[in-house]
Order: structure tokens, then sequence, then C-alpha cells
């Protein structure tokens, strides 16, 4: 591993005799302009092989991904491409629709001086102009690093790898293209066809979910730590949220520790600053615990592949709360309408409005997702 203060010359120095037959400017564009702390997070044998993936790149190839086994039946997945709105939840859906645990993962994006780019803070842009000179240089690029493995009795054989490398070369594909709500889509389809194989029985409640936000520790990014149980879908659903929301991700890291599972995202706002005012952070607080509670009555809700249909309306409509009286005896959750895929990208009832039940009998609806009822001291004193 290189050394946390190493500067971009001893780096450079360092990596360039690994990387024989890529060009200079690509050697010296991926050091200069990579988050730091992502030097120190890998060998340099495997930082190597990142910048080898991502010579590859141009706007025709925008992306580049390769899988390894790894020790033990996990696998990891190398993910290298341009930056994108809405990529790290297309990945981790398109990952929880191939029936892979992410145990944990490691995500980097080149760093700027300016705000982020546009393309991660707004779909609502036209086409990106192509810059001059080598073709894609100048874009800023991700390096996503997931060590998965693939869930009890789940198969993950050659000819599921190719299938997903494919899959992610053409969901990225469509990000290229500015067809983000085709790319969610597509991704809500698979998962809830593999969420609604996927039956179990009611495991009991979630244990606290642990919140907290920190800006003394970057000093461009608001950190904001996750402590709880693992949820299928979560982090697919959280980032969509997050995106929805133009929250930007700069950075995160998650693993399994002690039984639960650890989630640390670096977010700014829109504006490229930190979340500093404590409505936005109580905001995102309530939005992680509706969608972590939500996430755990995936696996024993009844049948989600067929209750989810496509809805009507737009997911970026503005939503409607209202209160309704758990009907389903059998569990503190219910459902009084039937929800569709979109619920996996919205956190409407959160980011338009703000609130949430009071008691354990109330839930809060959403037109363009789905009913929540939570117990209340999971919204009051669950969150920290």
């Amino acid at each position: 591993m290189l050394h946390a203060n190493a500067d971009r010359d001893q780096i450079l120095a360092t990596l360039a005799p690994l990387c024989q037959g890529i060009d200079r400017d690509i050697l010296q564009d991926f050091v200069t302009r990579m988050d730091p702390d992502y030097f120190s997070a890998f060998s340099p044998n495997t930082l190597a092989a990142h910048i080898k993936q991502a010579a590859t790149l141009t706007p025709d190839h925008p992306c580049n991904v390769s899988i390894d086994a790894a020790a033990g039946g996990h696998f990891r997945i190398t993910i290298v491409a341009y930056d994108y709105f809405s990529e790290f939840a297309t990945i981790c859906g398109l990952l929880s629709a191939f029936e892979l645990n992410i145990e944990e993962g490691q995500i980097y994006t080149f760093v700027e001086e300016s705000a982020p780019a546009v393309a991660r803070t707004s779909w609502t842009d036209g086409p990106r102009t192509r810059p001059k000179g080598r073709p894609g240089l100048s874009r800023k690029k991700i390096v996503d690093v997931f060590r998965v493995e693939p869930i009890r009795g789940a198969s993950f054989e050659l000819k599921d790898r190719q299938r997903l490398i494919a899959e992610l070369i053409a969901m990225i594909a469509l990000l290229d293209a500015n067809q983000f709500d085709e790319a969610r889509q597509a991704v809500n389809r698979q998962l809830v066809e593999y969420l609604g194989q996927r039956r179990g029985s009611f495991s009991g409640l979630l244990h606290t979910v642990q919140i907290t936000f920190d800006n003394s520790q970057s000093p461009t990014d608001t950190v904001m730590d996750i402590q709880s149980d693992d949820t299928p879908a979560f982090l697919y659903a959280f980032a969509n949220a997050l995106a929805m929301r133009n929250i930007y991700i700069a950075k995160a890291q998650f693993a399994i520790e002690g039984g639960k599972l650890h989630d640390r995202f670096y977010v700014r706002n829109r504006h490229g600053q930190k979340l500093t005012d404590p409505a936005d952070q109580q905001h995102l607080r309530l939005t992680a615990v509706l969608i972590k509670q939500f996430t755990h009555a995936l696996t024993w809700a009844p049948d989600p592949a067929r209750l989810w249909k496509p809805s009507t309306s737009s997911s970026t409509s503005r939503c409607r709360i209202r209160r309704a009286r758990n009907r389903n005896r059998r569990s503190r959750f219910s459902a009084t309408r039937k929800p569709s895929p979109s619920w996996l990208g919205c956190s409407a009832p959160v980011i338009f409005c703000g609130r949430t039940s009071s008691a354990a009998s109330t839930a809060i609806s959403c037109r363009c997702c789905s009913t929540i009822a939570m117990p209340a001291h999971q919204t009051a004193g669950g969150a920290s």
C-alpha cells in the first residue's frame, strides 16, 4: 500500500513501471484527479490494474468491468467508468438483482476543485458535448470495488458473470445517453423479479438504526455513518433517494462489522457544499430509517413481484401524504395501495414533506411508491 501522505509525484513514480504501455497523459490524469484516499486503499499492483481499465474508456465504451474469484466463495467486482448521475444506485441494484450480497465496498470518484459535475446532480440537462483532444480524457471517472457473495442457493457461474458484465455495460450506456429513468426502471424490473422469488418468513423487527453526521472528518464532505442490520437492496434504494434529492455521493465505504452492516457515505449538496443544516440532516436520517425498515420487510411481503405493477404516475410528481390504519394485523407494516417499482427510487415522504408517523398504528402513504407503518421508537429515538 502507498503511504497515506504520499504526494502525487511519489505515486506517479511508483505506478509508472507497473503501467507499461499506458499513455502518460492517462496515468497523469488519473493520479492527479483521483481522491487522495484511494491510493492508500489498494496495493500498487491493484492501482495499476484500475488504471489499465481506465485506459480502455472512450465515449463509445464508457465502462470497464472485471470480476475475479476470491477466497471463501466470494468475488471481487471492479467497475471503472465515467461518472454519471445515479450510477452508484444502478450498480448496487444490479448486484442485488443477480442475487449477490454486497459484503464490502469502496467507492471513489475523481476530485475536482469546483462543484460536482452535473452528470451526478441533475438529469434534466441535455446531452453532454465531447471535449476536444483525447476523447473522454477530461471526464470524471469512478472506481467502484465490491466484495460480494452469492446468496445461499444462488449460482454465480461464468455465464452469470458474463451476463452481469453485459447488464452493467448496457445500464451505463443508458446513463451515458441521459436515459436515467429507463435505466432505473430496467433495474427495478429485474430486482422485483428477484425479490418475488426470495420469499421468507417474518424475522422480527429491526434493531435500532444508528445514524450520525460528522462535518469534521473531511474538508469537503459530510460523513454520514449508518449502522444497522443488513437488508436486501438497501444500498440501491438509499442511493436512489439521495440522487433524487440531488445529494452527491463523492465516496463510500461499507462492510459488515460484528454482524452489523456499517455504511459510510461522503456526501455534499447540489452546490458542492457540506450538509450543515440540521433540517437537511434530519431529512436524510428519516429517509434512511424508512428505507431500512421497508427493505427489511421485502422478503416476507406477500408476493412483491405481483403486487408491484408499474404506476401511471410520474416518480417525480408531488406525493400525497395521508395517515392510514394498519389493516395487516399479522405485522407492524402495511400497504394500503399496490406499490410500484418506483418505491426503489422514491423517498418522497421524507424528501418532499419531511413527515413520518407518530404511532405504531399509523403509516405514511405516498402516491408514487407505497405505505410504510413504523414503530414510533424507530422514528423518534432510533436514529441518533
